[in-house]
């Protein structure tokens, strides 16, 4: 017996979903285990970039692109205010790093114009400095030191 791509879609969504809800619900509403319930949030968020690359695998859509890094980047992003999760932080700096490479490798056009080394070099001093910007702000100071 197989399993439907419709069913399989729903798991993995399902899973993504109860997952972070379990960690906002325990961490926020029964405000017991604050650790754990982080834990759960962030394993949420690496549940959302595998949900994505298998879906894309279900249906036989390219998913060795820079595309899915983004979007998996975008998604992920809004999570860093609205818990206030420095390990969040942490997994959307090494995802930029990972889309920045995979966008190199992927366009040809970009070698003519910069060096690996210089995109990264100029691609960390843009998180530096973003980590400043955050300094300045007294809600986005738990992000600091992570960018």
């Amino acid at each position: 017996m197989q399993i439907g791509n419709s069913f399989k879609v729903l798991l993995l969504a399902g899973s993504t979903i109860g997952i972070h809800y379990t960690g906002y619900h325990i961490k926020y509403e029964n405000q017991k285990y604050p650790r754990p319930c982080s834990a759960l949030i962030l394993l949420s968020s690496l549940f959302f970039g595998a949900s994505l690359f298998l879906i894309t695998q279900i249906y036989n859509i390219n998913a060795n692109n820079s595309t899915l890094v983004l979007i998996w980047l975008i998604g992920v992003f809004p999570l860093i205010y609205g818990y206030m999760s420095t390990p969040i932080a942490g997994l959307c700096s090494l995802l930029f790093y990972l889309w920045i490479g995979l966008l190199y490798s992927e366009r040809t056009d970009l070698e003519n114009l910069i060096s690996m080394k210089d995109l990264f070099l100029i691609s960390g001093i843009a998180v530096y400095f973003s980590g400043i910007l955050h300094s300045l702000a007294e809600k986005a100071k738990h992000a600091e030191k992570t960018f």
